[in-house]
């Protein structure tokens, strides 16, 4: 019973990990588009903003994969 629920959040970590990982792609790849002549906005405020933003995503990504490992490893401890 407590294997099933570890696999379910194990799994769910995963999802969660490959979502943020695919924005924070994504959002490069944007940025990347708009160094070669592509819309960019200077004004104070939006930077910070997507700053901020990505300072949270990648936070996530820490703590996710942070989980991801303790938990791999609390899972094979209790296995054998």
């Amino acid at each position: 019973m407590l294997m099933n629920v570890l696999r379910v959040v194990l799994v769910l970590i995963s999802l969660v990990l490959i979502v943020v990982c695919t924005i924070i792609s994504s959002k490069n790849q944007a940025d990347a588009g708009s160094a070669f002549g592509g819309a960019s906005s200077d004004n104070y405020f939006s930077k910070n903003k997507s700053a901020s933003k990505d300072v949270q995503l990648n936070m996530v990504m820490k703590v996710f994969s942070i989980l991801l490992v303790i938990l791999s490893v609390v899972m094979v401890m209790i296995q054998g």
